[in-house]
């Protein structure tokens, strides 16, 4: 059935430039034996600069593997020879991830639906030997895809042992494939003989995300500013491009990324599987530009409507808008649905445009969603590394993602030989993915001993003293290497003085992560103390920490920095939201103790934050109505399904409450589900205690036990 996995190592052999004491870690090159068989001088041409650089290197190689034979000899590697990293080449089996949407950084689409769209291909599924997985099955069309379950027993978090990247090209034909990976290689190898030293990068931010608020945007800039400060000296260069910059920015962003003597590109905006969508409509003032982008929605909203619905929605939209018949002629005419075709494609970078550039970017970071879901045949990320140009690497995300993921964490890293593995090591969700060489790195004079304590240097006082270099991203990962070597307390106290004391933006925000896992006594007071700091993203990640635990101490907090914040649109949306998962008359009495007689305030903003707070919403009435008899199976399981979203701890004893009164009854395993969710909620132990009675109850089914179990130990770790 399986084969054995035959594994090929050569000894590797130091250039002159090596020291032979640095040549301590190890790398895998797994690969399937159809491209084996068609790459082998590639292959050896790759291993052999692997070698160079200090590493020894295993390449493995069968006929077809299961998931489970890779894991097991990765982690054989790893606990053996030091092995840092691997690549994944060809026809690697795609894990296909179940019951670990906590995992990810915002994924939750209910597990009923279509098994491709609703698990998360990942291969934290290879490098992170603490999470535990059970086989369910595999695809009965697509044959690389393998779906698993994490089981409850499992660790619950992501802690990368070591890291992976994908060499899969973006076809099903396994000669295109050959073809692909062939040329990729011999650009790789190509690439990898010169001596690139970071020193050109460039940002971009497009439309409907973040870019959007420009404060958040700023505070990208500002990040920058100390993470690559280098880049702001001649002859270096540093770009900031934003899709307000021109009307219609595809060209000059795509010619951006064509210049040779780009390294790195970061590029923020939404996106799908086959396209970066860059700009919306052009925002308009006068008249003329107005007109055309109505006129533009109109049509889009009359042929995406069902011919029987068409004269109904043409009522809709002229009652709505107040247009006569003329805004309607032109929608379905050939010519204007050309013309409104080829100015959507304007609005987005295609996997066709990709085909037709040079992307020269050495490396590209898409922090958008889907562009890299490698469980399809086709998907965009690879356009990058596969294309014409000099791109080695891209790294992009398999499934949705969070608008307030911290992308850029870490990543000045770069300019000191760092290979990209290593960074995505301590920053990737369960969905975060480099498709290329991750053991790509920039020159750097020390990049062989410098990776090489990265990888496997646990030394307290090698990462304390490196707290002595005056790179923000240097000292974030020494505080990062600190929680993992020193005993807890030593870490919280370094931490916390750094918070406290740090002039630099990034490691205030790097210690404010790592206190969050290791939840200090005064951890309730850090997360306020970091919703008054200047850095907007620290601002902005501090009320959504508010917001998941759900303790009253925040309520003025919140609405504090409401008002004082109200140019920050995140910031304001965050605590628009947040502000609903508490009780609503202390909400309405801390309204009243900030503002009152505070004449700063925007009157008119108080009523209608008052009025937000006050409205009984559908969501109110969900949870009000819950333990009610007249309410149907399908009202409830909507009101339990909200809880894997927000956050309403007012409403917790209502769940809790229910799942008790049915706990004989098939809709009490996902409401149970739902309360994973909550793992730093300030009601966490109510919901322990419940997940224990459960599995105590002589009434309860399997099914409902196995969740209470899985539940349980995802709050008991987090």
């Amino acid at each position: 059935m399986i084969k054995r996995l035959y594994i090929l190592f050569v000894a590797a052999l130091l250039s002159n430039t090596v020291e032979a004491w640095s040549v301590k870690s190890a790398f895998a090159i797994v690969i399937d034996q159809p491209h084996y068989r068609q790459l082998q001088p590639e292959i050896a041409a790759y291993k052999a600069i692997l070698e160079k650089e200090g590493l020894k290197v295993f390449v493995i190689s069968e006929e077809r593997s299961a998931p489970e034979d890779i894991r097991n000899q990765l982690q054989q590697l790893y606990k053996n020879d030091k092995l840092e990293g691997a690549v994944f080449i060809g026809h690697i089996p795609v894990p296909m991830i179940r019951d670990a949407q906590h995992l990810t950084s915002t994924f939750k689409m209910p597990q009923d639906m279509d098994w491709v769209e609703s698990s998360v291909p990942s291969d934290r599924f290879y490098d992170d030997f603490d999470l535990q997985f059970e086989f369910i099955k595999q695809d009965e069309q697509r044959e690389l895809l393998y779906y698993y379950k994490l089981l409850p027993e499992s660790a619950h978090k992501i802690t990368m042992d070591i890291y992976s990247g994908r060499i899969k090209a973006p076809t099903a034909s396994l000669e295109e494939s050959i073809s692909y990976i062939r040329y990729y290689l011999n650009k790789l190898i190509a690439e990898r003989k010169k001596r690139n030293v970071l020193s050109n990068v460039l940002a971009f931010t497009a439309e409907g995300y973040n870019s959007n608020a420009l404060n958040s945007w700023s505070s990208l800039i500002l990040a920058y500013r100390t993470q690559f400060a280098d880049m702001y000296k001649q002859p270096n260069q540093i770009r900031f491009m934003n899709f307000r910059n021109k009307e219609i920015i595809k060209p000059v962003l795509l010619k951006a990324l064509e210049n040779k003597d780009l390294d790195f590109a970061y590029l923020n905006g939404h996106g799908v599987w086959n396209e970066q969508i860059l700009s919306a409509n052009p925002e308009a003032s006068s008249p003329q530009p107005s007109m055309q982008n109505v006129s533009r929605y109109v049509r889009q909203q009359m042929r995406k409507t069902a011919p029987e619905k068409q004269a109904e929605r043409k009522r809709t939209l002229q009652e709505q808008l107040g247009l006569n018949d003329k805004w309607f002629e032109s929608s379905f005419d050939p010519v204007s649905i050309i013309e409104d075709s080829l100015h959507d494609a304007e609005k987005v970078i295609s996997i066709d445009d990709l085909r037709s550039s040079e992307i020269n970017a050495k490396l590209v970071y898409l922090d958008a969603c889907l562009t890299g879901s490698f469980q399809l045949d086709d998907y965009l990320a690879a356009h990058y590394p596969f294309g014409k140009g000099q791109n080695i690497a891209s790294i992009a995300n398999s499934i949705g993602v969070l608008q307030d993921l911290w992308a850029n964490e870490l990543i000045g890293l770069l300019q000191f030989g760092t290979r990209i593995g290593n960074i995505l090591k301590y920053t990737a969700y369960l969905e975060t993915h480099i498709f290329g060489d991750p053991a790509f790195y920039f020159s750097n004079k020390d990049e062989v001993s410098w990776n090489y304590n990265i990888a496997h240097n646990t030394s307290p006082g090698y990462w304390n003293r490196l707290l002595t270099n005056n790179h923000p991203d240097i000292q974030a990962l020494a505080l990062r290497k600190i929680t993992e070597c020193s005993t807890r307390d030593q870490a919280v106290s370094i931490i916390k003085e750094y918070f406290y004391n740090s002039q630099y933006e990034t490691v205030r925000t790097e210690c404010f992560l790592l206190l969050k896992k290791l939840r200090p006594a005064d951890w309730h007071t850090i997360i306020i103390n970091a919703s008054k700091d200047n850095f907007e993203y620290l601002r902005r990640i501090a009320v959504y920490e508010m917001g998941e635990i759900g303790d009253p101490v925040f309520i003025i907090p919140i609405i504090e920095l409401y008002f004082q914040d109200r140019h920050s649109n995140r910031t304001v949306f965050n605590a628009e939201r947040f502000i609903l998962f508490f009780d609503k008359a202390p909400v309405l009495e801390a309204i009243d103790k900030v503002t009152a007689g505070n004449l700063i305030f925007d009157k008119q903003a108080v009523e209608d934050l008052k009025e937000k707070v006050r409205k009984e919403s559908f969501f109110d009435k969900a949870y009000l109505n819950l333990n009610k008899p007249e309410t149907t199976v399908k009202q409830a399981a909507f009101a339990i399904s909200i809880m894997r979203a927000y956050r309403f701890h007012q409403y917790l004893p209502e769940i809790i409450t229910y799942i008790k009164a049915n706990i004989d009854k098939e809709e009490t395993i996902a409401a149970t589900e739902s309360l994973s969710w909550f793992d730093r909620s300030v009601k966490k132990e109510d919901i322990i205690g419940l997940c224990n009675e459960i599995q105590a109850a002589g009434n309860a089914s399997d099914r409902l036990k196995y969740e209470a179990k899985r539940t349980c130990k995802i709050l008991t770790q987090n």
